[in-house]
């Protein structure tokens, strides 16, 4: 099923469904939540729930810098490979001034 949605969506519409998917869930649940336990709603555990809401925020935050951590890694190393590419190119285009013009002027092996 998963390899279906990537393959028959496009990125926008994938993006939506699955975002569109969890906050409905979320409120579902919410609704669900609120009728079955009627008592929460006055905040009797009130204090709890800011625990709780405090520790899922410094655990996002210690995976968010994580994630940037590993994506700034990723983006040296891709800075790094274009530069020797660019170097390497260099070092072709000055070798191929070194021939005689008829032979720099020949695209490839289709000239022979």
């Amino acid at each position: 099923m998963g390899l279906w949605l990537l393959n028959n969506l496009d990125t926008p519409t994938l993006a939506i469904l699955i975002v569109g998917g969890v906050v409905v869930l979320s409120l579902v649940a919410c609704l669900v939540t609120r009728r079955l336990f009627p008592e929460l709603i006055n905040g009797v555990t009130n204090d709890v729930s800011r625990t709780v809401l405090e520790l899922f925020g410094a655990i996002y935050g210690i995976v968010l810098a994580f994630v940037i951590v590993t994506l700034w890694t990723e983006l040296e190393q891709v800075q790094a490979v274009v530069t020797s590419e660019a170097t390497d190119l260099a070092v072709i285009s000055r070798n191929a001034h070194s021939f005689p013009d008829d032979v720099q002027k020949k695209d490839g092996p289709s000239d022979r």
